[in-house]
Parts: C-alpha cells; sequence; structure tokens
C-alpha cells in the first residue's frame, strides 16, 4: 500500500477528487522501506512535486515509505513499543526525525492471531490435545517429538524457534550461545529458512552435537505445530520486532518464551517474578545477555510447579483480534 498512499497522495487528480478522504498507513517493518531512484519512479508516472524532502525524496532516491508516511491522515505499526522505538534515531531506520515530528498522528496497535487455529484444544495437527487445566497432552507431544528427533527423553529442557532465519531474528547473538548452553544441558530445535551462512551454522551445530540441537531449514505446517506443542520454551532473541507472532502463539501451546525486551515482545512477555509474570526476558543485544536468560528458564524448568504455573499463565492470556479489532475501529471513526 505504500506506493498507493505514497504516489496517490501527490497526484493533482487525488487533491482534486479525493482530498476529503482520509488514509491509515500501517508500517509492519519500517527495515522495508521502498527506496528506489527517482528516475524509476517518474517512470511509474508519480507527480514531479512528489520528489521533494517534504514529501517523497530521500537522499537523493524516492522513498515510498516515506511518501505514505507523510500523506497518510494517520499512522499505525503493529505494537505500542513499537511505535515508540521508530521515533527513535536507533530505531527509525533514517525516518525517526520525521517520524518524531508526526508523532501526533502515530500509534502502535497490537497485532493478534487467529486463535481458532492456534489451539492445542482441537489442532489436529499435533499428536495430542490439550488444555491449560490438563497438560498431560502436551507431555505426550514433547515425548512424540523426542521419537521423532531420535533423542532420548533424558530430561533436558527443549528450546525450539520457528522462524526467519535472518539477522533481525537474533542469529549473530544466538549461534555463538549453542555451545556454552548444549554444555549446561539444553537442547535446541531450529524451524525456519533464511540468509545462507545461518542456515549454514545451524547445520553445522547439528553435525556437531546432534543430541543436542537439530534444524530443519525450510518449513513444514505440520512441523511448525509440533514445535510449538513439543516445546518447553521459545527462543526470540531479536535484534528488533515490530510486533511478533511467535511469542502469542508459543503462549497459545504453553511454551515459555525467552526472549529480548523489544517491540512487542515488550508489549506481550513479562519476566517472572514467582507470583506475576509469563516468561523470561533479557535487554542487552549480547550472547552473554542471552545465555544468562536462557540459564534462568533452565533453573526454573527444574521446579515443575513453577514451571507449570509459567505454562497455564500464558495459555489463558487472550491473543485473539478481538482485543485489537476495537481499536482499530475506535482508530477508524476518529478520522471523521
Amino acid at each position: 500500500t505504500a506506493p498507493v498512499i505514497g504516489a496517490l497522495t501527490w497526484h493533482q487528480y487525488y487533491r482534486r477528487f479525493f482530498n476529503d478522504y482520509r488514509t491509515v498507513f500501517t508500517i509492519h517493518n519500517l527495515a522495508h522501506q521502498g527506496i528506489l531512484p527517482l528516475q524509476t519512479l517518474n517512470e511509474w508516472g508519480i507527480a514531479q512535486d512528489a520528489f521533494q524532502p517534504e514529501a517523497m525524496e530521500f537522499y537523493g532516491d524516492g522513498n515510498l515509505m516515506k511518501g505514505a508516511i507523510v500523506g497518510a491522515t494517520a499512522v499505525t505499526t503493529v505494537s505500542p513499543t513499537y511505535a515508540r522505538e521508530i521515533q527513535t534515531d536507533a530505531g527509525g531506520e533514517g525516518l525517526g526525525g520525521l517520524l518524531r515530528s508526526l508523532g501526533h498522528k502515530t500509534m502502535g496497535i497490537m497485532n493478534g492471531i487467529d486463535t481458532d487455529f492456534w489451539n492445542p484444544e482441537t489442532d489436529p495437527l499435533i499428536p495430542a490435545n490439550y488444555t491449560r487445566d490438563d497438560l498431560s497432552g502436551k507431555d505426550a507431544c514433547r515425548a512424540a517429538f523426542m521419537r521423532m528427533a531420535g533423542w532420548e527423553d533424558d530430561g533436558r529442557p527443549l528450546f525450539v524457534s520457528v522462524g526467519r532465519l535472518v539477522e533481525q531474528k537474533g542469529l549473530p547473538i544466538l549461534l555463538p550461545a549453542l555451545e556454552a548452553l548444549v554444555h549446561r544441558g539444553c537442547r535446541f530445535f531450529f524451524l525456519g529458512s533464511g540468509q545462507p551462512e545461518y542456515e549454514w551454522g545451524l547445520n553445522q551445530a547439528t553435525e556437531r552435537w546432534p543430541d543436542a540441537v537439530q534444524c530443519y531449514i525450510g518449513y513444514d505446517e505440520p512441523l511448525g505445530h509440533l514445535a510449538y506443542s513439543a516445546g518447553d520454551f521459545f527462543l526470540m532473541p531479536s535484534r528488533f520486532e515490530p510486533c511478533g507472532l511467535s511469542q502469542l502463539i508459543s503462549f497459545r501451546y504453553g511454551t515459555i518464551p525467552v526472549a529480548r525486551y523489544v517491540g512487542g515482545i515488550a508489549d506481550s512477555v513479562f519476566e517472572h517474578d514467582g507470583q506475576r509474570g509469563n516468561g523470561f526476558l533479557f535487554y542487552d543485544y549480547s550472547t552473554a545477555s542471552l545465555v544468562e536468560a536462557v540459564s534462568r528458564a533452565q533453573a526454573a524448568y527444574r521446579d515443575e510447579g513453577l514451571r507449570r504455573r509459567l505454562q497455564a499463565r500464558g495459555m489463558e492470556e487472550d491473543h485473539s483480534w478481538n482485543r485489537s479489532a476495537p481499536l482499530y475501529k475506535a482508530l477508524y471513526a476518529s478520522l471523521f
């Protein structure tokens, strides 16, 4: 939608016939802005007056997302914390100053998930169904995963990750952490694809520690559901995370997040203190901080009562679109 809003806002016919219309532009990931040479945009028929610093021009090129941000009546992002982060120089991907100046029309609304599709009570793709009041089915899913992996279940906690294998997702700090964490008695399963160097790194780890690390390069829907249901913990060491759906899905399946406090993670994962909280967080983007957080999760795993409480606490939370849809409805209504 960025090309549509960015291009039309300055088009003479838009101003003539659609000036009373209201537009909302939603930023999912500010890192992907659609930066192209001005000549290319001119060939697309975008009005010449769009190529101004206060419009679409961006360091000599054209920036479709910048044009959409400037031209939209309101701007939303997919979590409240990410909405604040993109208004900083560190998180603004070159547009932090612009977004700060437009903070009055920028807001974050947390994404939701399809809780009918992601439902351990009815999921046909997992070996056994379960509820927060009866987690025996989750134990059965873990046992099925161990058989598939060819591992003996010797009581080591299982950390899973389902998602893109890219720099944004924290692979640069995760790969160096594996040796220490394997030696501390953790097991890992990774499902995803992405940058070749990270795929290679995980394959190397699988060869080096076959009894502790496995990966599947690509995506397989049943295997993804099995990972969510079988895992004890879900790893999310993201460098940045606009919203993150994986932690919301992992809550649904009673798989406790171990994640970096950033973006939508900060709005959904809260450090447990014995009485409250639903996961384990770390703040510094470093291997040492990740290892420390995993070690805290590993210690909690040994306390079965605490582990069960954390699992049930995450499962009882509502991360459906029922929470987000009214906020969008209110936003749209406020524009008229």
